[in-house]
């Protein structure tokens, strides 16, 4: 069940909806009727956020349907981009920030049949269709209950993941507005009789302008040492490690992928990417420690991920922050 909740006042860009059922989904082909509702956007003098609802746009199987953000404008200028260039249908795949939980395992699918459901937090439930659990397969979905909460420089996103398997879950997601930039505020109640243990990461499809690649570095917040990877893709030699930073010396037109680059040791949650060309940063800070820091690419978009662990008993809840800070740059 959607329901949608307006701050009467200057909320830009929306319409009146009507509500919408929970429904069952195929991922990937959206069997929603065509709603064809505006994008919420959040706006001020620097930021303009444009952020998909539940029940529109993405409603694949992998990533969270709460505060789906597609595009942020920084001064005019577009900040990200999609996982995709190719002819391919975009809502199929990433974009923006997209988020997900349970990347490599979800909640209870070991222990099902085939045909039976299990929980994808932030989506709803999905069906096992196969013996092992691949991030990247389709999977039928029921939607999991939404409500939206918006106002011009906020927008707050509830999921209630109803009971399954002994698992059950409340989700919070609300996005503020900042004077350079906005924050994603969490919150995650275990609403089951079974501990939640899983991880949540933002895949950050940041956007590199076709001319601009030469000039893009990812800072990390350690020194990076190979040896400690899990796994390393970087065919054309096109991605340059040094010291704590990475830099583009071209565009990749096959996947670079760095899996684990902090080796499994508790670091700050930040990275800085850097375009030299256009003058602008980009900085992500946590307000937590992650012990896993991957960084995948093309060549028109590169992607730092700071992964948040999650251990929770039943009745407790976990709440963690993503800060976005946009600067210009001096010549």
């Amino acid at each position: 069940m959607l329901k949608i909740i307006l701050n009467p006042f200057h909320i830009k860009n929306i319409r009146p909806i009507t509500q919408i059922n929970r429904l069952t989904l195929k991922s990937n082909t959206c069997l929603l009727e065509q709603h064809n509702e505006m994008p919420q956007v959040l706006s001020n003098s620097n930021i303009e956020v444009i952020i998909d609802r539940p029940l529109e746009g993405y409603t694949g199987s992998r990533f969270d349907w709460t505060g789906k953000i597609r595009q942020i404008y920084f001064k005019g200028q577009p900040m990200l981009t999609t996982e995709r260039h190719d002819d391919r249908d975009h809502l199929k795949y990433g974009e923006g920030l997209y988020n997900e939980f349970g990347i490599k395992h979800a909640l209870g699918f070991e222990e099902i049949r085939i045909g039976e459901q299990f929980h994808k937090i932030g989506i709803g439930l999905l069906t096992k269709e196969s013996s092992t659990y691949k991030f990247n397969q389709e999977h039928k979905v029921e939607a999991a209950d939404f409500s939206i909460d918006c106002s011009p420089l906020r927008m707050s996103i509830h999921c209630i993941g109803k009971a399954c398997n002994g698992y059950a879950y409340h989700l919070k997601k609300e996005i503020s507005l900042l004077s350079q930039g906005l924050i994603i505020d969490y919150q995650l109640i275990n609403q089951g009789n079974r501990i939640i243990k899983t991880t949540e990461y933002t895949h950050n499809f940041l956007n590199i302008p076709h001319s601009t690649a030469h000039g893009v570095q990812v800072s990390l917040p350690m020194a990076i040492d190979l040896q400690r990877c899990e796994e390393l893709v970087n065919p054309e030699k096109l991605a340059v490690v040094s010291t704590n930073h990475i830099r583009l010396v071209g565009h990749p037109s096959t996947a670079i992928y760095y899996s684990n680059l902090s080796g499994d040791q508790k670091v700050p949650a930040t990275w800085t990417k850097i375009n030299e060309q256009t003058k602008v940063s980009i900085q992500e800070t946590g307000d937590f420690r992650t012990n896993q820091i991957n960084l995948w690419g093309l060549g028109h978009v590169i992607s730092p991920e700071l992964f948040y662990l999650i251990n929770l008993a039943p009745e407790q809840q976990a709440k963690w922050s993503r800060k976005y800070t946009f600067e210009q740059l001096l010549d």
